[in-house]
């Protein structure tokens, strides 16, 4: 049961962290230029590798993998 819910986090934390990456991408994108908010997005980018990581850590507890 631990394994499953492990893979279940892990790709929700995936997609959270890739949804959130897209979504910054786009506003910047969209922006156009480098602004004086460019730490905002390292800040936003950081946090989509944050979700990431705490899916895989939620895989490697709870499935050991």
């Amino acid at each position: 049961m631990g394994a499953r819910l492990g893979g279940v986090l892990y790709w929700i934390g995936c997609i959270a962290g890739f949804g959130w990456l897209a979504l910054t991408t786009f506003i910047w994108a969209t922006e156009g230029r480098f602004t004086r908010e460019m730490p905002v997005y390292v800040f936003f980018v950081l946090m989509s590798l944050g979700m990431w990581l705490a899916g895989r850590a939620c895989r490697y507890i709870l499935a050991g993998r």
